[in-house]
């Protein structure tokens, strides 16, 4: 519906017409949203009957069977690594994974160790050097893989590393702490977004990127030669007779 406001004094032609044209425009912004919520890619959020792993990877046209590699979060332990493998298999057996069709699993933690809170960081990084590469690493040390993992049909543990020709499609990355922090990533390729691009919008993609590489590789040059790479505080930032007030007014 569209109204005029109320004037102090009669509104001219032109008000009147500028007045339709930006309750018009809104009209029009605000239907572009709610068909974008409902048919974009968050389509599958508004219905609980759809997963939000099959949802995430319906977006880009992928199933479940296109998941190929889970880094997860396996810190050697009895209770995670029984558990989080217990949950990855149920969800693949849920959404109709096909049987033979093993996801190969990545543990990074042999190698790196337990990052202090950014453990996922470095799991989410591997995954998209997989994504880059195809290489999926194996793990070395995996030469006795436990017997409760033996009904986990779905999944794979290599000890090799070796190189899916066609290239990944997706990944999954699960952060799975006993501290009710749990989550779970799903990546995908970034051609199939690139495929949605127009060339001129890829070429203008890739321009922006190429900058922001070069403004990286400068500030982390200069960090590393200028020797400011870490910055050590000797003092606290806030005067301490404005500590209260500065953190009361945040």
């Amino acid at each position: 519906m569209i109204t005029i406001p109320p004037h102090s004094t009669t509104p001219t032609e032109a008000e009147i017409v500028e007045h339709y044209r930006k309750q018009i425009e809104e009209d029009a912004q605000r239907s572009v949203k709610e068909a974008k919520g409902r048919y974009g890619n968050n389509f599958w959020r508004r219905e609980t009957s759809i997963s939000p792993l099959r949802g995430a990877l319906a977006v880009w046209g992928l199933t479940i069977d296109d998941l190929d590699v889970a880094s997860l979060h396996g810190t050697s332990t009895k209770k995670n690594d029984t558990n989080e493998t217990a949950v990855i298999q149920s969800q693949l057996e849920w959404l109709g994974r096909t049987k033979g069709n093993v996801l190969p699993c990545v543990l990074q933690k042999s190698l790196l160790g337990h990052g202090k809170g950014a453990a996922g960081a470095f799991a989410l990084n591997g995954c998209i050097q997989m994504l880059a590469t195809g290489i999926i690493p194996g793990n070395r040390n995996a030469d006795n893989i436990d017997a409760e993992l033996r009904d986990r049909d779905l999944l794979f543990f290599p000890s090799r590393t070796y190189k899916n020709a066609a290239g990944l499609k997706a990944f999954s990355v699960t952060s799975f702490g006993f501290g009710q922090k749990g989550a779970q990533v799903v990546g995908v390729n970034p051609r199939y977004l690139f495929a949605t691009l127009s060339e001129q919008e890829y070429e203008t993609y890739r321009a922006r990127v190429r900058g922001r590489e070069r403004s990286a590789t400068k500030a982390l040059q200069e960090g590393i030669y200028g020797g400011s790479l870490v910055k050590v505080k000797e003092a606290s930032v806030y005067e301490d007779k404005d500590l209260e007030r500065s953190l009361l007014s945040r």
